[in-house]
């Protein structure tokens, strides 16, 4: 993942890593949450924040904060274009025994009631790496802040974020 020139760089290296990661643990489905609108990196965390609450309480009931994150929606979220056209790029697993219908549709309804000038589009993968590919393509360009534009799901599990 070298440049033209040949070079290596630390965020070729550090992109790679979330490939084989995303690859390796959460290769199922790929889930793109864009906003259509001005939004910040602060505002967009705290929807993520609540979309991952909201979704698992959907497809898990109410007692969904008790359960341990390998029973919840679990994954890697890469923001992109943080200064214009702001959007997430998720690469998921979800809990067990859940159709792609169902998820598809409540990934739609729970995002669309948080962000109504949104849209969300849920992917079935079939190994991961082409998502996990798509979405880290900007880790390596030099105004990308890995440390603010990548999350994991599972850090939003005790957040306070209203879940109702």
């Amino acid at each position: 993942m070298a440049d033209l020139f040949g070079i290596r760089t630390k965020d070729d290296d550090l992109r790679e890593a979330y490939i084989k990661l995303a690859g390796a643990n959460y290769r199922d489905y790929f889930l793109t949450l864009v906003v259509n609108r001005s939004m910040s990196r602060e505002a967009l965390r705290s929807l993520l924040s609540k979309f991952f609450g909201r979704l698992d309480r959907a497809l898990l009931g109410r007692d969904f904060h008790t359960m341990p994150i390998s029973q919840r929606t679990d994954g890697v979220i890469f923001v992109e274009h943080a200064a214009s056209n702001i959007h997430a790029h998720c690469v998921l697993k979800f809990p067990k025994g859940k159709t792609p219908g169902k998820l598809a549709g409540a990934c739609e309804k729970v995002w669309c009631t948080l962000c109504p000038s949104g849209n969300a589009k849920l992917e079935i993968q079939s190994g991961g790496g082409h998502a996990a590919d798509y979405a880290t393509k900007e880790i390596t360009r030099f105004n990308y802040d890995a440390a603010d534009q990548i999350m994991l799901v599972g850090q939003f599990a005790n957040s306070p974020a209203d879940h109702n």
